[in-house]
């Protein structure tokens, strides 16, 4: 491996990085409330798919936030149903 093939991947490796952390924060954060009312169940189902592991919930100090963009994702999927 040349001094050239570990700058082309050092490269890609900070272009793949740059790219994550770009997604990262355009991503946002929805309240249980907002979720609920995006999928029309109750607050109660989220926080119940949120224990069964089915969203991932990020806590921020007291208040429990889900990423919108992993929702619509899992609602194109078919992973999560709505009435």
């Amino acid at each position: 491996m040349s001094v050239e093939d570990l700058k082309s991947f050092a490269q890609a490796l900070l272009k793949g990085q740059e790219e994550l952390m770009r997604s990262r924060a355009d991503d946002k954060y929805i309240t249980v409330a907002e979720a609920a009312k995006l999928l029309k169940v109750t607050k109660v189902c989220i926080y119940n798919w949120a224990r069964k592991g089915i969203i991932k919930p990020l806590k921020a100090g007291n208040r429990t936030l889900f990423s919108k963009a992993e929702i619509e994702a899992k609602l194109e999927k078919g992973i999560i149903k709505t009435k």
